[in-house]
């Protein structure tokens, strides 16, 4: 019997376990495969997106006694004169003392005035210096006339964290994106293509303005 060199042994040996190699490869490529079904995704220019995005904005409601516009925000600290009285605002806290100033006497004509510039924050997290009451007010019409598409949804709000599964064009699972506030969500919808493939990692709380949590377990009763 011919003998089987040691090089031709290592090939007997070898192959096989190529194969196998490869085999386990492709079943671990399949397994990768998602199936998703069109009502899981997050489509870009979708009304689930929109609804998301719209609550996901910025919310300049806490200030409206300095801006009386919920879709802007005056950033902190600012300084401000009611009736000759220099206040510098560095919370959020600080507005009750605005207000009891108001309320303080009823007969009288209470003057609030912003020292500037000040830079404001967009309901879509951009900063503007702006550097006039006029300019100021200019801006509070233009975000007052917003349409109803563009209104920021006041009365709920997401319990954060949120995971976001990114699928490539074979539905393959990509990445995993956690988002833990609302201007990290709202940049990740605004930034959605239409050939991004996302879908929520499901249950997501939810907290009413009633103080009411919510737990929603898909797209349909979260766009509800």
């Amino acid at each position: 019997m011919k003998p089987i060199f040691n090089s031709e042994l290592k090939k007997l040996v070898f192959l096989p376990l190529v194969f196998l190699m490869l085999f386990n490869a492709c079943q671990e490529e399949e397994m990768e495969v998602t199936v998703l079904e069109e009502e899981e995704l997050v489509a870009a220019n979708s009304n689930l997106a929109n609804l998301l995005r719209r609550t996901a904005v910025n919310d300049g409601s806490n200030d409206d006694i300095l801006d009386y516009a919920s879709c802007l925000e005056v950033e902190l600290p600012v300084t401000i004169v009611i009736n000759d009285l220099e206040i510098i605002i560095d919370s959020v806290s600080d507005f009750e003392t605005i207000e009891a100033i108001f309320n303080e006497f009823d007969n009288d004509n209470d003057q609030l005035e912003i020292v500037f510039p000040v830079t404001i924050i967009l309901s879509d997290y951009t900063e503007v210096i702006i550097e006039s009451q006029e300019a100021l007010n200019l801006l509070v019409d233009s975000c007052n006339n917003q349409n109803e598409t563009e209104i920021g949804i006041e009365c709920i709000d997401f319990q954060y964290p949120i995971a976001v599964s990114i699928y490539n064009s074979n539905f393959q699972l990509s990445e995993t994106v956690v988002v833990y506030n609302d201007e990290a969500l709202y940049n990740f919808i605004d930034n959605l293509e239409g050939s991004t493939l996302a879908s929520l990692n499901f249950p997501l709380n939810l907290l009413h303005v009633n103080g009411t949590l919510i737990t929603v377990n898909n797209n349909a009763e979260l766009e509800i």
